[in-house]
């Protein structure tokens, strides 16, 4: 059963209270008579003293017996005494004590305690001479001195009663108070055993359990801190888990679409070069074998220099060196190179450029982007269809749109369109991405090192390629 804290420093501080009352009362109960004596003793050799010097004289005596409620008597002289007094001091001890306190010296005490025969109460006396020679006795009757220590102890129970009383409200009280300091600390831990961490103690109590607050404070900072962290990496681990499962898979698939790739260019070769060699082909089906098999060759060289190049781009420790480009410039440059195609296939070329504009790129990457959008749009646009070339600017940026006339890319199928060796039948055939489907894989590797943003689009006519670039 769960205890608390405040319950056990109540309890605490009202044991200690009843301990010291109860040893008060023992200490009164057994002590307090002999050290009610003892210093009674010493009161009255400090009287008897000074009447036997003489600082008190006689004309005092009435007022020291009245004060000290003692009787005081000087050799045989009972005058100017109360009643009870002179009663008290008329009976004189014993004979063989008298014999013996007739030897005292001047000055010299003595303390002797008897009971007068006419009397039923002890007396306490203190002896002692002066220098004429007289004894001095100065007495109190012992019942006296019992009598207040009875009335004291009797008091000191009603002290008690009410001390315990009040004890224990003021207990109650002072437990409050130091226990709230610590039920403040609890509750902050318990809400950090939560990872909570939003609340902090606020404790002034200058002492160790604000210094107690104070750690907790800085323990729950420094958890909060190292479980923020601890999340990050988590969150970080779980990115790059998932990003190898990604990659992995997408190694798979890229040996799988290479090697399909490779493969069929490879048969056709083999078969032409059987053929060839076994002479089963006519003379003038010769030339076209000939040609078939240059054509696998060189579409299995630039697949491999493809590879080559998207493996380089996909390498994050080789970086793109950047460099002032004429984007209009280089537009031009390439329109020139793909010209004799543009009028082979009767396209209508409408360009919308700046008479300038550099932009940050690099030169060589710049053209090979250019180079494969413009030949896709040639691929797949319509013949005797258009293409638009157009530039503009927004902010800071270069925006460069390739639109060619054309049926349109299935909405689902558009942004699969930057991934290797994809293409848009199952078939795989050469066509819409470059050799073997890497082309817009190529061009995308290439924006994502220049720091460009790049995308497709479906038109009212066709299909539109876009890209943009820092502007200088």
């Amino acid at each position: 059963m769960k205890k608390s804290i405040l319950k056990r420093v109540f309890i605490m501080n009202l044991i200690l209270i009843l301990c010291i009352l109860v040893t008060g009362m023992l200490l009164s109960r057994f002590f307090l008579k002999t050290y009610y004596l003892k210093e009674k003793e010493k009161e009255l050799t400090s009287i008897a003293r000074d009447i036997s010097s003489g600082k008190i004289t006689e004309d005092k005596y009435e007022e020291l017996e009245a004060r000290y409620n003692i009787g005081i008597r000087v050799g045989s002289s009972l005058l100017r005494m109360p009643r009870m007094h002179r009663r008290m001091m008329r009976e004189t001890p014993a004979m063989e004590r008298l014999k013996r306190l007739e030897n005292l010296k001047p000055g010299e005490i003595t303390t002797m305690e008897y009971r007068p025969p006419n009397l039923s109460i002890d007396l306490m006396s203190i002896v002692t001479k002066n220098n004429s020679g007289e004894l001095i006795f100065v007495s109190t009757p012992v019942s006296s001195v019992e009598e207040s220590v009875a009335i004291f102890n009797r008091f000191y129970l009603h002290l008690g009663a009410v001390s315990i009383l009040i004890g224990s409200i003021i207990s109650y009280l002072f437990s409050i108070k130091m226990t709230r300091p610590v039920n403040e600390i609890t509750r902050i831990a318990k809400k950090m055993t939560g990872m909570d961490f939003n609340e902090k103690c606020h404790i002034n109590t200058q002492d160790e359990l604000q210094e107690l607050g104070e750690s907790v404070n800085q323990l729950s900072h420094s958890l909060e801190n190292n479980i923020s962290k601890l999340k990050i990496a988590n969150e970080k681990l779980k990115e790059d888990v998932e990003k190898e499962k990604r990659i992995d898979k997408m190694r798979r698939e890229f040996i799988a679409a290479a090697s399909h790739e490779i493969k069929t260019p490879i048969a056709i070769i083999n078969t032409y070069a059987e053929s060839l060699k076994e002479g089963v082909v006519d003379e003038d089906e010769k030339e076209e074998y000939y040609d078939s098999i240059v054509e696998e060759g060189t579409y299995i060289s630039d697949l491999v220099s493809d590879l080559l190049k998207l493996i380089e781009l996909e390498d994050d420790t080789k970086t793109v060196n950047l460099e002032s480009v004429d984007l209009p410039r280089a537009i031009h440059y390439e329109l020139e190179r793909f010209k004799k195609l543009l009028i082979e296939k009767g396209i209508d070329i409408q360009v919308k450029l700046p008479k300038k504009c550099l932009v940050y790129a690099n030169k060589n990457s710049l053209h090979i982007i250019l180079s494969n959008l413009l030949s896709n749009a040639l691929k797949y646009g319509e013949s005797s269809g258009k293409i638009i070339i157009e530039v503009f600017i927004k902010g800071s940026r270069a925006i460069v749109e390739i639109e060619n006339s054309g049926a349109h890319i299935p909405e689902l199928e558009l942004n699969n369109l930057w991934k290797p060796f994809y293409k848009l039948d199952s078939s795989r055939s050469r066509k819409y991405g470059g050799s073997g489907g890497m082309g817009l894989a190529i061009v995308s590797g290439i924006l994502k090192k220049l720091g460009g943003n790049y995308g497709v689009s479906n038109t009212e006519s066709g299909v539109k390629f876009w890209f943009d670039l820092l502007k200088i």
